[in-house]
C-alpha cells in the first residue's frame, strides 16, 4: 500500500556454496534498503566466539516470537562441534546462546528428549524436560550408554579441525579396541556432540569411534569453509588421514591389521575412498555409501555445480544477487560443460583414480535413486574393483573371497531412510566383525 512501509526476512545463501547470513529488507516505496542482521562471521577470535550463522537444513515453520516489544527469531544453529538454539533480535542483530555448554542444564544430548524452553519478557529461557527416552531403553542398554565417554580431540597443526572420539570408559589396561573413522558427508556440514545410533553401537561393541570434522566443516567460521574450496581432495583428506595418525600417537588406535576400519557416505565415502587408495596399507575393511568416486561423471547430478564449485571452478548460476532490481543479467564466467580438460582435473582428484591400489575389504552400499550422487558412481567402483581383484592385484584371502561386496536399495541414499538405513546398519555391524 501506498505509504505503508513492509518488512520481510530471507535466509541469504552464496550460489557458489554454504555461505550463510541472516538478512531483513524494508521497503517503504520510495527507498529501498537491505539490512544485514546477523553477518558473516570469517574467523571466531576465540574457541567460545560466536562462528556465524548455520542453521539446520530444516527451519521451524514458526521461528519467530515477540519478547516484551522486540521480534525475536529462534533457530537451531551449528556452533564448533554442538548444535545451538540461538534468540536473534530482529531489532539489533545480537545473538543469544540458550543452550550454552554448562554441565548444570536438565536435559542430555544423548540419546533425545523432548524439551519445552519457555521464556520471559527479558529472554530467558528455562527448560522443561516433556519426554526423556533413555528409560525406555532395555537396562542392559542404559547402562551400556552411560558407561561411553565423549571426548573432543583437537587435530595438532591443522586448525582448527577437531574430532569426536566415542568409546568406552572402562578399558582393559594395555588394549587398544579397533578404530573406525567415520567422516561427515557435504562436504559442508558437521558432526556434532549427539546421539547417533551407528556410532554408539559401534561403541557398546567394543570400538573406538572417531568423527572428524575437517577444513570446510560449519561452525568453525566462513574462512574455514571456503578454504577448501578449490582444495577438495587434498585439505580434507590430509585432515583426515592426520586424524587418524593422531589417534594412534594417543593410543586410542593402532595401524595394525585389523585395527583400523572406515565408514562414509557422500562426500565422507569420497574421502574414504581416497584414504583406502592413498594409504592402502593403513586401513583393513571401508563401507562406502552413495559415493562421490568419479567427479567428472556429473550426467545425473541434481548439484552439477557442486562438482565444479569444491575444485574451484566457476559454474553458471542464473541468479541475480540479493537487493538488484531483477532486471540486470548476472556476469556468467563458464558455461558448464565438462571438458576433457576438466575431466582430466576431475579424475585426478576423484578415489576412482586410487582403485587399483585399494588393499582393504570393501563393502559399497547404494541407494538407486539418490539424485545428489549417481548410483553408477558406486556401483562403477564396485565393478573397477571386482576387476582389479581379479587381474591379481591386492587379492584378498582366497580366490572365492576377493573382499569386495555391494548391497542395493531402490531408495535414495541408502543409510538415510529408516528401512534400508537400519538393515545397511545391522549388516555393516556383522560385516566389520567377520572382518575383524
Amino acid at each position: 500500500m501506498p505509504g505503508k512501509a513492509c518488512s520481510w526476512r530471507l535466509i541469504s545463501s552464496d550460489t557458489r556454496d554454504t555461505k550463510v547470513d541472516i538478512m531483513t529488507a524494508i521497503n517503504d516505496f520510495s527507498e529501498n534498503q537491505i539490512k544485514s542482521i546477523v553477518d558473516i562471521v570469517d574467523a571466531p577470535s576465540s574457541a567460545g566466539e560466536f562462528p556465524g550463522f548455520n542453521p539446520d537444513p530444516t527451519l521451524p515453520s514458526s521461528p519467530l516470537v515477540q519478547l516484551g516489544d522486540r521480534e525475536h527469531l529462534v533457530v537451531h544453529s551449528v556452533w564448533g562441534l554442538r548444535t545451538t538454539i540461538l534468540l536473534i533480535s530482529i531489532k539489533d542483530g545480537s545473538v543469544k546462546n540458550l543452550t550454552p555448554l554448562e554441565d548444570n542444564l536438565p536435559y542430555s544430548w544423548m540419546p533425545f528428549e523432548v524439551v519445552l524452553g519457555e521464556f520471559d519478557d527479558q529472554g530467558n529461557v528455562s527448560w522443561r524436560v516433556l519426554q526423556e527416552s533413555l528409560s525406555l531403553l532395555p537396562q542392559s542398554v542404559q547402562d551400556g550408554l552411560r558407561a561411553l565417554k565423549v571426548g573432543i580431540i583437537t587435530i595438532p597443526d591443522r586448525h582448527p579441525t577437531e574430532s569426536i572420539l566415542v568409546q568406552q570408559s572402562k578399558l582393559e589396561e594395555g588394549h587398544i579396541p579397533p578404530h573406525i573413522l567415520i567422516p561427515h558427508g557435504g562436504p559442508h556440514a558437521t558432526s556434532v556432540v549427539r546421539f547417533d545410533v551407528t556410532v554408539a553401537g559401534f561403541a557398546l561393541e567394543g570400538y573406538n569411534v572417531s568423527v572428524p570434522n575437517y577444513t570446510g566443516s560449519l561452525g568453525f567460521g566462513e574462512t574455514h569453509v571456503r578454504a577448501l574450496i578449490g582444495n577438495c581432495s587434498t585439505l580434507d583428506v590430509g585432515d583426515c588421514i592426520a586424524s587418524v595418525r593422531h589417534m594412534v600417537k594417543l593410543g586410542v588406535a593402532e595401524e595394525a591389521p585389523s585395527k583400523l576400519f572406515m565408514v562414509g557416505g557422500s562426500h565422507g565415502g569420497f574421502l574414504t575412498g581416497h584414504l583406502i587408495g592413498q594409504y592402502p596399507d593403513t586401513f583393513t575393511a571401508a563401507s562406502l555409501c552413495n559415493p562421490v568416486m568419479s567427479c567428472g561423471e556429473v550426467s545425473t547430478s541434481d548439484i552439477r555445480d557442486w562438482f565444479w564449485a569444491e575444485f574451484g571452478r566457476d559454474y553458471p548460476i542464473q541468479s541475480s544477487e540479493v537487493g538488484s532490481d531483477g532486471c540486470s543479467i548476472p556476469v556468467v564466467k563458464s558455461v558448464g560443460v565438462m571438458t576433457p580438460e576438466l575431466y582430466g582435473v576431475l579424475f585426478k582428484a576423484s578415489p576412482i583414480a586410487y582403485v587399483e591400489k585399494v588393499k582393504a575389504a570393501v563393502l559399497l552400499c547404494i541407494g538407486g535413486s539418490d539424485k545428489c550422487v549417481a548410483p553408477t558412481q558406486g556401483i562403477d567402483y564396485y565393478h573397477a574393483l571386482k576387476a582389479a581383484r581379479a587381474k591379481g592385484k591386492n587379492g584378498l584371502k582366497s580366490d572365492n573371497d576377493d573382499g569386495v561386496e555391494m548391497l542395493w536399495f531402490q531408495e535414495d541414499e541408502a543409510f538415510t531412510t529408516v528401512a534400508p538405513g537400519d538393515f545397511f546398519i545391522h549388516r555393516l555391524a556383522i560385516w566389520i566383525l567377520k572382518i575383524h
